[in-house]
């Protein structure tokens, strides 16, 4: 199963940055991006069980830009969808997040739902909805007229296993 999913996730991608760099010149008017990288969970029997780190991949989508500060930065609202996955442990947090943009830099910060699954004691599938939240900052540059950025953030649940450092890199579109 896990193979799949990263199958389709790397297919996913990979579609994503070829409509992205045929998109190069009106790029920042869709407000989307995707974003492939790692996720280090801090929970030590999750790293033991499933390991230190696992492959992650995730999608934003700008739905309101807010306008702008007397400092120069834009401000938006978004919608991300991440998608960590590793053993018996799967978070995929649908969070609405607020965008900060200065130049090259910008920071976030998000709530929302994280629609988990994970072993219980009894070694039976135990699906549930917990709240999730994220903050984190990203660099944003262009990489052969593609808007590409890198991103590092945090990522929480109420279930600490969940919880944990991510480092990605995607492309805007």
């Amino acid at each position: 199963m896990y193979r799949n999913a990263m199958r389709y996730a790397t297919i996913l991608t990979l579609t994503f940055v070829s409509v992205a760099q045929a998109m190069a010149q009106d790029a920042s008017s869709l407000g989307a991006s995707v974003r492939i990288g790692m996720f280090w969970p801090v929970d030590g029997s999750v790293k033991t069980i499933a390991g230190k780190q696992w492959t992650t991949f995730g999608l934003d989508y700008r739905i309101k830009k807010l306008g702008s500060n007397n400092d120069g930065s834009d401000n938006s609202l978004s919608l991300s969808l991440d998608f960590f996955q590793k053993s018996s442990f799967r978070n995929t947090p649908v969070l609405l997040n607020y965008v900060s943009e200065s130049g090259q830099m910008y920071y976030f910060i998000g709530g929302g739902a994280g629609f988990t699954k994970m072993r219980n004691d009894e070694n039976e599938n135990e699906n549930r909805i917990r709240p999730a939240y994220q903050f984190g900052l990203g660099y944003k540059f262009d990489m052969n007229q593609m808007p590409t950025f890198v991103e590092l953030k945090w990522v929480g649940s109420t279930e600490a296993k969940f919880n944990g450092w991510g480092i990605y890199a995607g492309v805007r579109f």
